[in-house]
């Protein structure tokens, strides 16, 4: 009887074995695949050491982040025309950022063309996230690049009532720009 027994566990468990090592294997890709996206989502951190414009800066380590979701109006001369409000978002930008520790949120896509990491970009030790303090201030229009969207709704939300409340760029006092 104990022999019949062990033997009916026995096939009972040859039988599971398929269902057991395919557990085994997806709980192993599960691991892998939340330990992968951990390390994509882990925030960097950079002292700003050089203000470009309004949506650009470089760190201590050399590498030039531009910010996610916002284009500020142009300065550099004579690559591209100075826009209107573009020196004052240049300013802006240095004030919340110049000299400080920033932490970088990348999103889907990790350079632009020009080789610029793309980041979500906040102050260190503070709860100033930088593009949408620009938005808000109205430094700053929305410049929503497929597949970098995580905050797009957000910073279009913030768009819209900086341009309702004609703040900034969208101010009747302030230059006339091609909106």
């Amino acid at each position: 009887m104990k022999q019949s027994r062990r033997r009916q566990q026995q096939s009972q468990a040859a039988k599971n074995f398929p269902k057991n090592i395919a557990l085994i294997g997806l709980s192993l890709f599960f691991i892998v695949v939340l330990a992968a996206w951990t390390f994509w989502h882990r925030p960097e951190q950079g002292r700003v050491v050089k203000i470009i414009d309004g949506d650009t800066i470089i760190l201590d380590n050399g590498e030039v982040v531009r910010y996610i979701g916002i284009d500020t109006p142009e300065v550099s001369v004579p690559a591209t025309a100075l826009e209107c409000y573009g020196p004052e978002a240049t300013e802006k930008n240095r004030e919340l950022v110049e000299g400080q520790e920033v932490k970088l949120i990348r999103d889907i896509k990790n350079k632009d063309k020009h080789g610029r990491l793309l980041r979500y970009v906040y102050v260190q030790n503070s709860d100033i996230f930088v593009n949408l303090e620009l938005i808000k201030g109205g430094y700053a229009r929305t410049l929503t690049v497929y597949p970098n969207v995580s905050y797009a709704r957000e910073i279009e939300v913030n768009a819209t009532e900086a341009q309702r409340d004609k703040r900034g760029l969208w101010s009747a006092e302030n230059c006339q720009l091609d909106r």
